[in-house]
């Protein structure tokens, strides 16, 4: 996806690799987890969660994230975890006397935004007009082919690729808020005088 190697742009697996070894155990699921918690909860959901309730006068609690729970479970047995392709496998056995089956039993869900459908709908010219080949060459930080194929993925139902493209779309829209012409793009400057 990068574009020609600059200094810089490769902090991000030093990102997950931080975040990893966080954890004593070398354990993958362990590392994966920590990854999850350090990057997509901290960094990304809880704020968002924060902001949009507060925004709205409303007050979120996220009980399995208490801190002594938290310890707890992180030195649990991976298989305990995730159970074959069971998410969330002992809080669903450990509940199931508790809870309708049909909520031990439920999938994993999410509230989502409908980012999949708002990039096939109100977002596609803005998706195409920032993420285009030109304008993607122009930047020089991604390879146009490269997210040119994702886009493509995305609009034939091959993949959904929502997530990659929405990060790609927030990061190319900042950066070309920061980003300072070169000069050869700059028009000319009048001499008033």
């Amino acid at each position: 996806l990068y574009g020609e190697a600059r200094p810089g742009l490769r902090p991000t697996a030093r990102l997950y690799r931080d975040a990893a070894a966080t954890v004593p155990s070398r354990e993958f699921l362990s590392q994966l987890l920590a990854i999850d918690t350090h990057l997509g909860l901290e960094g990304d959901m809880l704020v968002k969660v924060d902001r949009m309730t507060m925004a709205t006068s409303l007050e979120a609690r996220v009980p399995l994230l208490d801190h002594p729970l938290v310890e707890l479970v992180a030195g649990i047995p991976s298989n305990l975890k995730l159970h074959g392709l069971t998410t969330k496998y002992l809080l669903r056995k450990a509940m199931r006397d508790r809870l309708p089956r049909q909520t031990t039993q439920a999938p994993k869900q999410g509230f989502n935004v409908p980012i999949p459908s708002w990039l096939l709908g109100p977002l596609k010219e803005i998706m195409h007009d920032t993420l285009g080949a030109e304008r993607i060459a122009r930047a020089g930080l991604f390879q146009p082919s490269v997210v040119g194929e994702i886009i493509r993925q995305h609009e034939s139902h091959e993949r959904d690729n929502s997530r990659d493209i929405w990060t790609l779309l927030m990061f190319q829209l900042w950066h070309d808020s920061i980003a300072k012409p070169s000069p050869a793009s700059e028009p000319p400057r009048r001499v008033v005088g």
